[in-house]
């Protein structure tokens, strides 16, 4: 047992350091191959939000175009109002503007701090007050009303833009939307805030502006692009204002930058300070897009740059994790011979203690014997020739026993006992059901021979089935190799008449395979249930040895009627019978008031007893009225909400197994208690489960194959 451990731990130990090796490999090719996969997706996704940001850009540029070039902006009809915010007030009227629009401060000056109220000049100018455009003129008009109601509804539709704003030619604002971040406006004069140092209105037009925030405390960076507005006094701008963050419609793993010719951020998805950082450091040249407004690069950066760490890590976390495994394998093992060792040095001593015993008892057996022999031999001219060799053979046997017991009995006895074919395989619990098994076993084999096979079964039969005692596989397999054998044998000849027939004999059932093909010889007939016997080549001559010995494992036979070469054979097949089961349907019987619910989601049994009522009801002089009624329901929902079949019904056909249902037939009948109007129609009428419901609710059952291959017995009052 020692050197069963050291072996056992050295391989162990040996597939470990190869595991390991194996674990490296995979682990860094997996690495690898992720980081493969990785860059590939980066450029995949990049090119996705490449296409994404010029349409972006490209949308918010044409926006702000047609708003400019609308005849909302383009030609206001209130244009000559706009000039109202230049206007000076005197305090009175202006504490009534404030007071009205809500405003607490003033400006000034055009980029000069905010200041209160309280401390406004004698004559400010209206704009200094409202930040913008007053919502009325001192008429009582309102201002820009055309142009603020279009700029709204163009922000409710597009939720991206922040502002709206119309610019005069010095960059001073006319109005904003909405108009209460319009209050809040830090400058009057936005230009300084827009445009880069030494850049007019008229150049920016065609850039992407990203700048602070045109309302103080919101917003933080955002980005605009300028439209001008052709008018006959001068040329006025539209300023359409988004978020620089960009809302990345695609699941990745990784953040981008809009970067313009002066290596300045303008978009960005993620994080804003990362991809500052990396861009910095120069990862990534980026990838040049061809934007309308200049030249600008979209560069990529991984949020999870490769960690070699990490893979370290975890290849040291399995190895770790292979080791222990090892480790308790390995007790395990040691336990397990330590074990057999002790219980191998008991079952020595036992049979070693026996041994002695059975010996000393063989020993006295054999000190016996030579007595026999010794009186044998005085007797010898007494007794005939006949009786001396009876006596002698007598004691042969008496001693070849003795020796029996001293050499072979106690190690045959301690020995594991051979399992047995009789009690290894399970015998089923009930007969098997003849019909179904032949009806399908011929149903396969026909197909294959291409000639249909009919089965008979004798008149004795009639108004009941035969179950037979064998088990189902067993049946099967040994009809399938009668059936193959006569087809070969059809084929041998060119023929193809076959033929089951099925008689009771007695407590038997007689079936019999009948077939014109090329038949057995004479000399053969005594040999074809021989193991390994063949006319059919190397490798054959087990099949109908193995039938005749399934068929004795269960109190049957297999024997060979007749056979005559070119004429073909007949082989016969005798079979114990048993009582039909209690549950067992033979006959259906449907009256005028009869209306059959079929709850199957399989369409063929519907079909079936469609057509078989059709069939029988041909001929038959039954009024529409008189007729039985068919109801086809699917499965259990649909059963629960038709209530009309459920009172209507007076026989239900109901499935076992739904396809997508957890409810089986069992279940229905019994949650509506059924068991008295139902058949549990199923091809599992062989599982224990369905057959222990089947007891325990006392209820009838269909084979699914007896109804759909075999003639089923239908009865329609009235029709005789």
């Amino acid at each position: 047992m020692l050197r069963v451990y050291r072996r056992i731990t050295g391989l162990m130990v040996f597939a470990w350091i190869l595991g390991a090796c194996a674990t490296a490999y995979f682990h860094w090719r997996a690495f690898d191959r992720g980081q493969q996969d990785s860059k590939q997706l980066d450029e995949q996704i990049a090119f996705v939000e490449s296409d994404r940001l010029l349409a972006r850009i490209e949308h918010f540029g044409k926006l702000a175009r047609v708003l400019a070039s609308s005849a909302q902006f383009a030609n206001p009809q209130d244009f000559r109002l706009d000039g109202v915010r230049l206007r000076t007030v005197v305090r009175a009227v202006a504490s009534r503007i404030a007071f009205y629009d809500g405003i607490s401060s003033w400006l000034p000056a055009e980029f000069g701090p905010s200041s209160p109220v309280a401390g406004m000049p004698r004559l400010p100018s209206a704009w200094q007050l409202a930040r913008g455009l007053p919502l009325r003129a001192p008429s009582g008009a309102l201002l820009a009303r055309s142009r603020r109601l279009l700029a709204e509804q163009t922000i409710a539709e597009d939720p991206e833009i922040l502002h709206i704003a119309e610019l005069d030619s010095v960059g001073r604002v006319v109005f904003l939307v909405p108009y209460a971040s319009q209050v809040r406006l830090g400058v009057f004069n936005v230009s300084r805030i827009l445009l880069p140092r030494g850049v007019d209105l008229r150049s920016a037009v065609a850039n992407i502006l990203p700048h602070e925030a045109l309302v103080p405390g919101r917003d933080g960076r955002v980005v605009s692009f300028m439209a001008p507005i052709p008018r006959s006094s001068g040329t006025d701008y539209l300023l359409v204002t988004v978020q620089r963050e960009i809302k990345s419609e695609v699941v990745s793993h990784g953040d981008y930058g809009l970067f313009d010719s002066s290596n300045r951020l303008v978009m960005y998805s993620g994080d804003e300070t990362h991809v500052l950082h990396d861009r910095n450091l120069a990862r990534n040249p980026g990838m040049s897009l061809p934007v309308p407004y200049g030249e600008y690069t979209l560069v990529s950066f991984d949020s999870h740059p490769p960690d070699r760490h990490l893979l370290l890590t975890s290849l040291a976390a399995v190895t770790v994790v292979q080791l222990l495994t090892l480790a308790m394998f390995d007790f395990l093992i040691y336990k397990l011979l330590l074990w057999i060792a002790r219980l191998q040095w008991g079952s020595d001593h036992a049979q070693e203690h026996v041994q002695r015993r059975v010996q000393d008892l063989a020993h006295d057996f054999q000190n016996r014997i030579l007595t026999l022999r010794t009186l044998m031999g005085n007797v010898t001219g007494k007794l005939d020739l006949d009786q001396l060799q009876r006596l002698s053979g007598t004691i042969s046997d008496f001693s070849a026993y003795t020796d029996y017991l001293s050499g072979k009995l106690v190690s045959d006895a301690f020995a594991p006992p051979e399992p047995s074919r009789a009690t290894t395989e399970s015998q089923p619990r009930a007969g098997t059901y003849l019909r179904g098994i032949l009806e399908t076993v011929t149903q396969q084999q026909a197909a294959a021979f291409g000639h249909d096979i009919p089965i008979v079964f004798g008149p004795e039969f009639s108004g009941r089935e035969p179950f037979v005692k064998i088990g189902r596989a067993e049946l099967t397999r040994i009809m399938s190799n009668l059936l193959w054998n006569s087809i070969e044998a059809c084929v041998l000849a060119g023929t193809h008449d076959i033929s089951v027939s099925v008689a009771l004999h007695g407590r038997y059932v007689d079936v019999r395979v009948v077939d014109n093909g090329s038949g057995i010889a004479p000399e053969d007939h005594r040999r074809i249930f021989d193991s390994g016997f063949t006319t059919k080549g190397e490798g054959r001559g087990q099949g109908l040895a193995g039938c005749a010995q399934m068929a004795a494992e269960f109190e049957g036979t297999l024997e060979l009627v007749e056979s005559f070469p070119g004429q073909g054979s007949t082989l016969r097949l005798r079979l114990m019978t048993c009582p039909t089961p209690s549950w067992f349907v033979n006959e259906v019987t449907l009256t005028d008031s009869s209306v059959l619910v079929v709850v199957d989601d399989e369409g063929d049994v519907f079909d079936y007893w469609s057509k078989t009522i059709a069939a029988r009801l041909e001929g038959i002089r039954l009024s529409p009225d008189r007729r039985p009624r068919l109801i086809s329901i699917s499965g259990p929902a649909e059963f629960r909400k038709k209530g009309s079949a459920l009172k209507e019904g007076t026989l239900f056909l109901v499935d076992y197994k739904f396809k997508d249902e957890e409810t089986t037939g069992v279940d229905l009948i019994e949650e509506f208690g059924l068991e008295r109007k139902a058949i549990l129609v199923t091809h599992h009428f062989e599982q224990r489960d369905v057959m222990d419901a089947v007891a325990r609710l006392d209820i009838r059952l269909l084979p699914k194959t007896y109804m759909l291959n075999a003639k089923f017995p239908l009865d329609i009052g009235g029709d005789k």
